[in-house]
Parts: C-alpha cells; structure tokens; sequence
C-alpha cells in the first residue's frame, strides 16, 4: 500500500513540472520578444549614441574620422537642431557625414542648455588681464577685445595681439588668417574662442567708411582726412595718438616685435636694433637688408616715438 502511494506521488510531481514548464518557457520567450521589438533596438541604440550638443570634445575625437581640429568645429557649431547639421560643419563632407550619421544623435534639452549658456555667457576680466571662470565659455570680440584679452588666446603673445589690432576692423573671423603672425594652425586653434561683433575697434576710432566721405580709415584705424570740425583739433589729436599706440616702436622694440613685421626675420630685427636711434621711419631703410619694397610693407605699422 505504501508503495503505491509513493508511486501515485511521484508521477503527481512529473505532471505538475510538464504542466508549469511550458508557462515558463512561454514567459521566458515573451521577455526575449520583447527584448527584439523596434521599439526596444531604437532605444538601445540610441542610448550608445554620442550627442553632438553634450558630448565632450575627448567623445568627438573618439568618432571615426573627426580628429582634434574637427571636434573643435563641431563644438564652435552648437546647438544643432537635427543630425543633418553636422554637413555644415567644416571637415565634414558627405562621405563623412554618412559615416557617422548612426553614431551621433541630437538632444533638444542639449540644444536648449547650449543656447541658453551662450546667451548668458559675459567675459570680464580681473585686474591682471586673465579671464574668469564665467568669461571662459564666451567668445573674444576680435574688434573691441585690449591686448591683454587677446593674449589669452591660443598662441597669441605680445606682438601678434599688437598685429590683431592694428589689422582692425575685422568683417568675419576667416579675417584674422591675414594677420601677420596668425597661420592656418594656429587659426583653426583660435577660431573656437573668437568672434565678430562690433566694426567698432577698442582703439575708439570710428569703423572704416566708403571712400569719398567725410572721414576715411584705412585698415589699421588711421585716419586719412582731418577729424569734423565739430570735434575739434583736440579730437583729431586724440585719435592720431590712439593710432600710434597700436605700431611698433622701432627705437624700444624688443626683437620679438620687430621680428612680427612683415618680412622682418631675427637678423633684420637684430640689425634694426643695432642702428638705433631713429629720428624718422624713413631711416630704417638705411639698415642693411630693407630696402624700399620691405619697407612699403612695413612703414604702416612702424614708428619711431
């Protein structure tokens, strides 16, 4: 008797486990289904996405094809409001484009963030000429910033600040490649942290004005005709003298500066040096070296008190 009843007992068991196994199998697949539906592979991928509105520079760098200079580019170019924008950015052509166009997503709250710190974003500047915290986001105007503002750009010393502002009034950043002093290098470092946005220079001259008017400035802020009579000698004395503060000083300059002339290597600018003093512009062509095509290049950017 007992041993029917364990019998009975034991095939009790069997049915039950053949009975439970199927729902567990069928639960087991439906959490698998589950796992593979549109929905759910959208929402993996994404999550592996890198965000071209958020993402760190060291992120960009880490897409293929998009290097030190380019991530640069992307982060100048935010907010994008859709990946497509990413074509507009230089060094991104079609063929890369397409390369990375399922690697990157856009966030909108990126977006909206990005915009909102640039609007906030004000530079100011302490008592020793470095910028603070808050200022560090926002962009240098290359027409208003002072020398020592300038400075605090990438590879941007003394002399070249001294060559940004007498190259006033810039109409477009692509502008400062011109500069003496400023390569396609060390312009694609610069170009992230600079903008445009005043014609009015720190100088406080006025911007450059259609020939025939009343009051002409050439390229470096000098004034080509005598100030309006409503302000006066006193005015137009004010701006001769704001002028002259942007040119070299060939009797004190040290050779760094002299060597940011156009054209002026370090044997000419020691040899400038060694002819000192200067009573005119015009006698630095007696220096072995300059003649007159050199010094047509540079006597608009030079001066001697």
């Amino acid at each position: 008797m007992k041993t029917n009843l364990g019998i009975f007992t034991g095939l009790l068991l069997v049915s039950t486990a053949f009975v439970l196994s199927p729902r567990s199998w069928a639960a087991t697949a439906s959490a698998s289904a589950d796992a593979n539906t549109p929905t759910a592979r959208a929402s993996a991928s994404k999550a592996h996405k890198i965000d071209l509105n958020t993402a760190s520079k060291a992120e960009l760098e880490a897409l293929p094809g998009v290097g030190v200079a380019t991530a640069n580019e992307i982060i100048a170019a935010r907010p994008f409001q859709k990946v497509e924008d990413l074509k507009n950015v230089k060094g991104i052509g079609e063929s890369k484009f397409e390369a990375l166009r399922n690697q990157v997503t856009v966030s909108h709250k990126g977006a909206s963030a990005q915009a909102s710190a640039d609007s906030s974003s004000k530079t100011t500047e302490s008592s020793s000429g470095t910028r603070s915290t808050a200022a560090a986001a926002a962009k240098i105007d290359l027409n208003t910033a002072e020398a020592a503002t300038l400075e605090t750009l990438p590879g941007v010393g003394a002399a070249t600040a001294q060559n940004i502002i007498a190259a006033r009034p810039f109409k477009s950043v692509n502008d400062l490649k011109q500069v003496k002093g400023i390569g396609d290098a060390r312009f694609e470092q610069i170009r992230p942290h600079v903008a445009v946005h005043s014609a009015r220079s720190s100088t406080g001259s006025a911007p450059a004005t259609t020939k025939g008017s009343s009051t002409e400035v050439t390229r470096d802020n000098t004034f080509n005709k005598a100030a309006p009579p409503a302000l006066g000698k006193g005015a137009e004395q004010k701006a001769t003298s704001n002028t002259a503060e942007t040119k070299i000083n060939i009797n004190t300059a040290s050779k760094q500066e002299l060597e940011s002339l156009l054209g002026i290597g370090p044997v000419k600018a020691q040899a400038i040096i060694d002819a000192r003093p200067y009573n005119s512009v015009e006698d630095v062509m007696k220096v072995k070296g300059i003649k007159e095509g050199t010094f047509n290049e540079i006597k608009d950017h030079i001066r001697v008190r």
